[in-house]
């Protein structure tokens, strides 16, 4: 029976995996391996700019969790000396309440493993209001090898309001109002590695997307309310930098920005934001005994109106292969999941007992089907 090997990852590509755990770690083993026989090319060469997370290339490791909440009002709202019985207008004055006043806003962050959260809840401009307004929420945690992060907006719609002068005008006036939420979250966790060994290291990050992701969650009543239309997004980001090779950035029209150079450079969105989904990120580096590399990882969403993501399912580097004969001490003292790619030889015993046991299932499913 024929058993293609799978095709060797790219450096710095995502992709969906719909497998089980161990044979998970048995592909990306396989690529790892594959992979020693093309060298990475060394991102930092003709690279444009300052990269984006040159900021937390230091050689102190670090923290960081962000949490946004914003929300808006225009519309009317019943004076205070008015029952909710009279609906006139004179018994309405004009609220404008913008996602730009810091009044209006909510943020939360920490420097630290703590979860930050944000969020402008029903109620947030108080009484009076014959319209609900948009909410927004997110939440954050960062952990060495873990990022966690969701953003949640609804109810952002526009409507018309239709009332008559006083209780002695009849005459009817109308006005429009509508109400918008954002909201974001970050969580960035950076740590130092140090190889004992020149050689070759894959580092290995997961993406995972709880279910209930999507766009426009909010319908409103039929009539007078016309629903805002929403987006959301969410990306891992991860870099690599030498910091015992220090670099100039270019920047159009101005000074050049020192810092560490980036060795290796990689994102990952989701495929689908509608779906639980699984999605892999690998990336592959030479690495010289001795010296200090940064890793950075960052995960990021954002959402309005009416959207939601949901990587609180975790972004975690899940795994990473070393060459024979190389270790990885870390700044941070955390204990990631370090394995040796396995030698040549000992691969090949472990694909073709793979493809055993797959004959076996496939023998097995027809046996039961027939």
């Amino acid at each position: 029976m024929h058993c293609p090997a799978p095709a060797p990852a790219s450096h710095a590509a995502g992709r969906r995996r719909r497998v089980g755990p161990a044979l998970s770690t048995a592909l990306a083993a396989l690529a790892a391996l594959t992979a020693l026989a093309t060298p990475p090319a060394r991102a930092g060469m003709g690279w444009q700019g300052p990269p984006a997370l040159l900021a937390y290339a230091t050689e102190t490791p670090q923290l960081e969790s962000w949490a946004y909440a914003a929300s808006s009002f225009h519309g009317s709202r019943r004076q205070s000396d008015c029952t909710s019985a009279w609906s006139f207008w004179e018994c309405r004055e004009r609220l404008d309440a913008h996602l730009w006043n810091p009044v209006n806003q909510v943020e939360a962050s920490a420097s630290d493993s703590r979860v930050v959260q944000a969020a402008r809840p029903d109620g947030a401009f108080g009484p009076g209001l014959d319209f609900d307004h948009a909410t927004s929420r997110s939440r954050a945690r960062s952990d060495f090898g873990a990022n966690l992060a969701e953003s949640h907006a609804w109810n952002a719609h526009y409507w018309t309001e239709r009332r008559v002068q006083s209780a002695w005008d009849p005459t009817v006036v109308e006005m429009t109002g509508h109400s918008e939420a954002r909201t974001g979250a970050r969580s960035v966790w950076a740590d130092v590695l140090v190889p004992s060994a020149d050689g070759q290291i894959t580092l290995v990050f997961e993406l995972r997307q709880h279910l209930g992701s999507h766009w426009y969650q909010y319908q409103p009543p039929p009539g007078t309310h016309t629903r805002m239309e929403g987006w959301a997004s969410g990306y891992l980001d991860v870099q690599v930098f030498d910091l015992d090779q220090i670099v100039e950035y270019s920047l159009v029209d101005m000074n050049p920005v020192e810092g560490p150079l980036i060795v290796a450079d990689g994102s990952l969105g989701p495929e689908d934001a509608g779906v639980a989904s699984v999605d892999t990120l690998t990336l592959v580096l030479d690495v010289t005994a001795g010296t200090r590399y940064s890793l950075v990882s960052r995960l990021s969403t954002g959402a309005a109106n009416n959207a939601s993501i949901d990587f609180y399912g975790t972004a975690e580097l899940q795994q990473i292969w070393v060459t024979p004969g190389l270790s990885l001490l870390s700044y941070s003292g955390t204990a990631y999941n370090v394995s040796v790619v396995p030698e040549p030889g000992t691969w090949a015993l472990m694909l073709a007992g793979l493809c055993l046991l797959g004959r076996r299932v496939r023998r097995f499913t027809l046996t039961t089907a027939a």
